[in-house]
């Protein structure tokens, strides 16, 4: 039933395969993917790093987060940032609609779904959420595909 919601998790296979790849990149997410409201400050901490432990074997492992979910108030919270600030981990993201500004510890993240696998479309989706009403401008900058 999740992989019809969520779609195919990766594998080591999967992520060996990436790991020469330039434009692919692995963050933490948990290594049980649970809620962070539902962990304590140890478990935060635990699941972090043992995540962090694995995917530290991949040369293209960058020391990001990404909340379970990722809904602020119903995925975690301000003292669940707080738990990772105290972490090794340089940046934190989100699944709450705004514009980044890079001086910013947690960032909004462009969530993707399987159509997506178009590189132009992908630009054209991020691009637009930056430009926000003028989609049409947009269109003109990003051929679809």
């Amino acid at each position: 039933m999740i992989n019809s919601y969520q779609g195919k998790f990766a594998n080591p296979n999967l992520l060996k395969l990436q790991q020469g790849n330039d434009l692919v990149f692995f963050a933490n997410h948990f290594y049980d993917h649970w809620n962070a409201l539902a962990l304590s400050k140890i478990e935060i901490e635990e699941q972090y790093y043992a995540n962090k432990k694995e995917l530290c074997e991949y040369k293209n492992f960058i020391d990001f987060f990404a909340f379970t979910n990722g809904e602020p108030e119903k995925a975690y919270g301000n003292s669940e940032i707080n738990i990772l600030k105290g972490t090794s981990v340089e940046k934190i993201f989100s699944a709450f609609p705004a514009v980044n500004n890079k001086s910013n510890f947690v960032l909004n993240r462009v969530s993707l779904i399987q159509e997506d696998e178009n590189f132009n479309y992908v630009s054209y989706k991020m691009f637009r959420r930056f430009i926000g009403s003028k989609l049409h401008s947009a269109k003109l900058f990003f051929k679809l595909c």
